[in-house]
């Protein structure tokens, strides 16, 4: 049932049956100032019989009118609730593919090239070894096995990140798993690193904006830790609330800065499937990413996502 609708069959519930009363009344005395034959038959039994029979007639109208209502509401809510499942579920099949997509950008961009690169090596050690070059062969395996390593921290990190950040999503909110994935990246790296949020006091982000956005400062960390080599890392969160004038909606504001190598980014750069499934899951959510840096200097990324306000839908609801 929409809001205007609503608010008739309200505004109806608490005035007709006062009105009707005081008709009754009014008509009754003025038949009775009359006298004569409509007197008498406004003050009888007869008269009120038939008074009491009006109201009901009047009022079985009236309720057929209003329940009627209220059943085509109830139609149009369960029709909707049937359109929004299976949305859920193309969204779901949707997010599914979404993510296997991503994985396995990561897995050519990550250990496709460690194994290809491990392939590589011991090829060389083999080489290193049958020409009785032990000393050399056994740097390269050294380097090998500092690559292997690495390459298993990364691992580790990111899957026990994305576990432990979709947990805190539940619980605290974006702020609060934001701010506990940079402070736990700063112990991980032993770097300073700094959390700013501004205009989510009771605030609830729709959920699926969470998700992507968190996974986006996951990406964005991972690239610092593998490539930046920064000293300082801070995090800024702001909303800045919709406008009824300007009919905007709500702008979530999310920006990522490092002091740490920078690159070019109008050139090839090592991680590009990472940056580009940040890219998509900023445009999935109607907003921009905007990646500023310059070798030397460091790097900014800035993510703006238009988002609906659920806590002030609420509130703006239980108003009405």
């Amino acid at each position: 049932m929409d809001r205007k609708k609503f608010r008739l069959i309200k505004w109806l519930i608490t005035f007709v049956p006062a009105l009707s009363v005081g008709l009754y009344e009014t008509l009754r005395h003025s038949l009775f100032d009359i006298g004569g034959f409509f007197g008498e038959f406004a003050l009888s039994q007869m008269g009120n019989l038939i008074t009491a029979g009006l109201v009901l007639v009047f009022s079985l109208i009236f309720g057929q009118i209003v329940f009627g209502w209220m059943e085509q509401a109830q139609v149009r809510l369960a029709s909707q609730n049937r359109t929004l499942r299976a949305l859920n579920r193309r969204l779901e099949h949707s997010a599914v593919l979404e993510e296997r997509q991503r994985l396995s950008r990561e897995m050519h961009d990550g250990i496709a090239q460690l194994l290809a690169y491990v392939m590589v090596k011991t090829d060389t050690i083999e080489g290193l070894l049958q020409a009785g070059r032990t000393e050399e062969a056994r740097r390269e395996l050294e380097e090998m096995r500092q690559s292997c390593n690495k390459a298993y921290v990364d691992v580790r990190e990111d899957i026990s990140g994305l576990r432990t950040d979709l947990l805190l999503l539940e619980d605290g909110g974006l702020a609060t798993v934001l701010r506990e994935a940079l402070e736990r990246f700063g112990d991980e790296q032993g770097c300073e690193v700094t959390f700013s949020c501004e205009g989510f006091q009771n605030t609830t982000i729709e959920p699926a904006t969470e998700v992507q956005l968190v996974r986006v400062a996951q990406e964005a960390l991972s690239n610092v830790r593998k490539h930046a080599s920064a000293n300082q890392v801070s995090l800024v969160l702001g909303l800045e609330p919709a406008t009824k004038e300007a009919e905007q909606p709500s702008l979530l504001r999310m920006e990522l800065r490092d002091d740490g190598c920078g690159f070019n980014p109008t050139q090839p750069f090592p991680d590009h499937f990472g940056l580009t499934s940040m890219r998509e899951r900023v445009e999935s959510l109607g907003g921009q990413l905007e990646i500023e840096s310059r070798p030397g200097s460091g790097t900014l990324i800035r993510v703006t996502v238009p988002s609906k306000l659920l806590f002030n839908q609420y509130e703006e609801e239980s108003k009405r």
